[in-house]
């Protein structure tokens, strides 16, 4: 099995998904095992008691509606994905209501469209908007590490239980105070709009500039607090479907949908990421993470720099013990040579052993005559190779290792090897050719010292 696929096998991360967005809050513990996702509802006591149990990244996911999270495809004019990003602020500072500088911003996705041309889908949500939904949630005893789009939870959590539409898909929030509608065709996210009087004609206006009309291929899909209260935002379903008929669906405890949407988004961010929780705004727990990790960073840096700096001690202490070691090698086979200690006289051993060895020469040359191989052997040894070889030997010259002979053989190829049978015997020479022979022999000359 791929190691990858095990590995994501053994992920367990926790997360808690918050809707704050109407009058009550609600609240799923969310759970992802490898490739299982198991959600379930937790009361607000309980869920404030998790939350702050809760140690792991992310902790807390809520959101922003559409009427405070801006969400836009934006057509960038080149053709490279990572110069279209570094572009796609400029022109989104023009697309804006207000300030970019005021804003919290990011990249959800960034596609090319033609050869030429990319889009990205560009959030972004003023900095107050942000400051105010942190600090309601704060006070409600949450501290969200994600701050996500509403729409983009609604659309991917909408894939994720419901499949890729075939054709154009509304998932509709009908939630406390509001009514969000998010679109999409295919797989692909197109826009959302969020109104508080869902009865006015603003949001079935809006509808028709995104979807084309006639069309009875639309898929419905419903969720949110609101959908079964009589008088509430869901009272508007027959009316929307009729301007737009087709199939209509309900999600599973639909109230939760848009809380466990934020907390599977945190989970896996694969589709569409989101989180303007950035900047100056980010979480503290996650800023102590971030430390940490650079801590730990560092930490292990510094570790091995410590270990190369001790392994380069312990070569050095090795190497000074093995030039130890050779020195006094040295000093006492020099001291054996000039007859008497050169302790004190390190770095000139072997210069004071040469002059030793040299000043008593001639009185030990007796000696060494004495002990040296017999000439006589050694003339034996050079004509008994000559002999094998068909070797004609004129002159020979021995002193002591050293050999000079000059002679012939029948031809080079056979004066080459008895050159190297010499040489084998003991005495490093170098074969020369010679042009003095008798006639129908080749002569040559065998020199001393190798070459």
């Amino acid at each position: 099995m791929n190691p990858e696929i095990l590995r994501a096998w053994a992920v367990r991360r926790i997360c808690l998904g918050v809707d704050a967005g109407g009058r009550t809050i609600r609240v799923v513990r969310a759970l992802r095992w490898g490739p299982w996702r198991f959600w379930a509802p937790l009361e607000l006591p309980a869920a404030v008691q998790a939350a702050g149990a809760l140690r792991g990244a992310p902790a807390v996911a809520a959101g922003l509606s559409p009427r405070e999270c801006l969400a836009r495809w934006i057509e960038v004019p080149l053709a490279d994905r990572g110069k279209a990003r570094r572009v796609l602020p400029s022109l989104l500072d023009v697309d804006l209501p207000f300030p970019l500088e005021t804003c919290e911003w990011g990249v959800a996705a960034m596609e090319r469209t033609t050869p030429r041309t990319c889009r990205g889908l560009a959030v972004a949500a003023r900095r107050e908007d942000l400051i105010r939904r942190i600090d309601d949630l704060k006070s409600a005893g949450f501290d969200p590490d994600i701050l996500d789009s509403e729409a983009l939870a609604l659309w991917t959590q909408s894939r994720q239980e419901w499949g890729t539409a075939t054709d154009w898909r509304i998932v509709a929030l009908a939630g406390d105070d509001r009514l969000t509608c998010a679109v999409g065709r295919g797989a692909a996210w197109v826009a959302a709009y969020s109104t508080l009087q869902p009865q006015g004609g603003a949001l079935v206006n809006w509808l028709k500039s995104v979807i084309p009309v006639p069309n009875e291929s639309v898929e419905w899909i419903w969720c949110g607090p609101g959908l079964r209260e009589p008088g509430g935002m869901g009272a508007c379903r027959p009316a929307l479907e009729a301007l737009f008929p087709g199939r209509s669906r309900e999600v599973d405890r639909p109230e939760y949908f848009l809380a466990r949407a934020y907390a599977f988004r945190a989970l896996a961010p694969e589709a569409l990421p989101c989180n303007l929780r950035s900047g100056v705004l980010t979480a503290e727990r996650h800023l102590r993470r971030h430390a940490r990790r650079w801590m730990q960073l560092w930490m292990a840096v510094g570790g091995v720099a410590l270990l190369l700096v001790a392994l380069n001690l312990q070569w050095r202490y090795e190497m000074d013990r093995a030039n130890e070691r050779l020195q006094r090698q040295i000093t006492a086979e020099a001291s054996a040579l000039a007859g008497h200690s050169l302790t004190r006289e390190k770095g000139v051993e072997v210069r004071v052993a040469e002059r030793a060895v040299l000043a008593r020469g001639p009185a030990g040359l007796s000696f060494e005559r004495a002990l040296a191989p017999p000439i006589l052997a050694a003339l034996k040894t050079l004509l008994d190779l000559a002999a094998a070889q068909s070797i004609q030997i004129e002159e020979v010259t021995l002193d002591g290792s050293a050999v000079s002979i000059i002679g012939s053989g029948s031809d080079w190829e056979t004066c080459e090897r008895w050159g190297r049978k010499v040489e084998e015997a003991g005495y490093r020479s170098r074969l020369e050719r010679r042009d003095a022979a008798p006639v129908g022999r080749v002569g040559f000359q065998l020199k001393p010292g190798g070459g």
